[in-house]
């Protein structure tokens, strides 16, 4: 059976739904996720800089379209650049489009020295402004819910591989992974720190969300190692 957002008449919702497919488990159907952050925006006609600058917004604007079509989870501000910002680089600000970053801030092995490694998610740059996001969609989807989140959210880590070839510049990257390897296999683990110091909030702000692009640190690490100074 199909599940009509908050009408109480469905055996399976897109919070089940969602999770038993990841769990393995078959339920009524496949999940259906449609990268829904560009629908909510275009559902309110609303910029994607109105939304980055209230991130009310953007979460009515997730709430509202996920009601309207039903898709199975909705998302938070997916892959803005907020840790790379806060390690040193420059973001500019589309007025319909996503944050990017202005020109690559590491240009030379030098360069790695001028980055901010150490991050707070809670103080440093926009990433407390992802996290009030994922504070509000949680909010609204529990009031909508009636006392129950039914609809997952998921969110965005900072996978250190993207986030050092955001840094250098995505050509650039792959051109430095083929000339000088030794340099990106160090380079990926510097931004180790700052995203699992990114992901660790994120869940704890959001325990009931699904989906992350961090990959899983190494066997060692650990809560209380990773948000270690």
């Amino acid at each position: 059976m199909s599940y009509y957002m908050y009408d109480g008449s469905a055996e399976v919702t897109p919070w089940e739904r969602m999770f038993a497919t990841m769990n393995g488990e078959k339920l009524d159907r496949v999940p259906v996720h449609v990268y829904p952050r560009w629908a909510g925006l275009e559902y309110l006609w609303v910029t994607f800089k109105q939304t980055w600058d209230d991130p009310d917004l953007y979460a009515k604007g997730q709430i509202m379209a996920q009601q309207r079509f039903q898709y199975d989870c909705v998302i938070d501000y997916d892959m803005m650049g907020p840790v790379e910002e806060a390690i040193g680089a420059t973001l500019k600000y589309p007025e319909d489009d996503v944050p990017q970053i202005a020109e690559p801030f590491i240009k030379t092995k030098e360069d790695m020295k001028k980055a901010k490694w150490k991050l707070d998610p809670r103080k440093d740059g926009n990433m407390p402004r992802v996290l009030q996001c994922i504070k509000r969609l949680k909010e609204g989807l529990i009031k909508a819910g009636n006392g129950t989140q039914r609809v997952p959210i998921m969110t965005w880590g900072s996978c250190p591989s993207r986030t050092a070839a955001c840094l250098t510049g995505f050509k650039e990257w792959f051109l430095i992974v083929a000339r000088d390897p030794d340099w990106p296999s160090n380079s990926w683990k510097m931004p180790w720190p700052a995203g699992c110091k990114w992901s660790l909030p994120l869940m704890k702000r959001e325990p009931t969300a699904c989906g992350s692009t961090t990959r899983c640190p190494p066997p060692t690490a650990s809560p209380e190692n990773i948000m270690k100074p």
